[in-house]
């Protein structure tokens, strides 16, 4: 385990998997199996072997996994594509972690604003499906009702991400604070504005 530790650091993905499947043969305790499970589980992730990284959580009980090891599946999941899981995992987590004075405020900013990724990601995948109904030629009052409801769905994921950038620089230790991180918190204001001085009114206008 130590050895394959060792590889990790020094980037010899290869090595440090062949080590760490050592170790697992070597071992019959529970605890130790599981703990080098979710260590075998971030090389994985860190090679871009994200399916299997998932199918070695997808077999630890959930009530075995560490917040550290909530935390690298999180990261699986955003390598998976999938945010929907990836909040539902990560709003709690974030709690636990604010909860636990070991975790370091650098984790929780990375937590935080890896949330306001995925809330952005989800606005802005709906925001493309408005803008593009509103170029269609298929539109209906029943339809447009419908994307204005998304409107106010896309403002509420808007907010969202733009609370968790926030949040993200609240645990930021860096001098200064990352700017690229402020810039994103004041784009979802922006975009929430847009929606509703533009989208909406667009919107209203098609309805007969």
């Amino acid at each position: 385990s130590a050895i394959s530790q060792i590889y990790y650091n020094n980037d010899e993905l290869d090595k440090a998997l062949e080590f760490i499947d050592i170790a697992l043969e070597e071992t019959s305790d529970l605890e130790i199996i599981i703990s080098l499970k979710i260590s075998k589980a971030q090389y994985l992730r860190k090679n871009n072997q994200i399916d299997e990284a998932f199918n070695i959580f997808q077999n630890i009980p959930e009530e075995n996994l560490t917040l550290s090891a909530k935390n690298e599946l999180f990261f699986i999941y955003m390598d998976n594509n999938d945010c929907n899981s990836a909040i539902n995992l990560g709003v709690d987590l974030f709690l636990q972690m604010e909860e636990d004075s070991s975790i370091s405020m650098a984790a929780l900013s990375q937590l935080a604003f890896n949330i306001a990724a995925c809330y952005n990601q989800q606005a802005d995948v709906t925001y493309n499906e408005i803008i593009e109904y509103m170029a269609s030629e298929n539109q209906s009052n029943d339809l447009t009702q419908e994307f204005l409801d998304k409107c106010e769905k896309v403002k509420e994921l808007y907010s969202l991400a733009k609370d968790y950038y926030r949040l993200s620089l609240d645990y930021d230790e860096s001098d200064p604070p990352n700017e690229s991180t402020k810039k994103l918190k004041k784009k979802m204001r922006s975009d929430i504005r847009k929606i509703d001085n533009q989208v909406i009114p667009l919107l209203e206008n098609i309805l007969k």
